[in-house]
Parts: structure tokens; C-alpha cells; sequence
């Protein structure tokens, strides 16, 4: 049925939505630990 269909398509915006945001935070704590070992090269690649 329609409803189904738009169910399991909620589900799968769901999922990507939470496989952003995981890779997201991810990135970033990658992004501290890079800043942590070399300062320079992260300030410069942010300003």
C-alpha cells in the first residue's frame, strides 16, 4: 500500500539522517585530533 511505501521511506531518511550525522561527529573529532598535532596547518586551513 501507499502507506507502507511511505513508511519504509521514512525509515530509510531516518537511517541516512543518522549515518550523517555519525560521520559527521566522525569528521570531526578526526578534525580535533588533527588540530592537536598540528596546530598550524588547521588554523590555516580554517581562516
Amino acid at each position: 500500500t501507499a502507506g507502507a511505501a511511505r513508511q519504509s521511506a521514512r525509515i530509510e531518511l531516518q537511517e541516512f539522517s543518522a549515518i550523517c550525522a555519525s560521520r559527521r561527529f566522525i569528521w570531526r573529532v578526526a578534525q580535533i585530533h588533527m588540530a592537536r598535532r598540528a596546530p598550524s596547518l588547521f588554523i590555516t586551513r580554517v581562516a
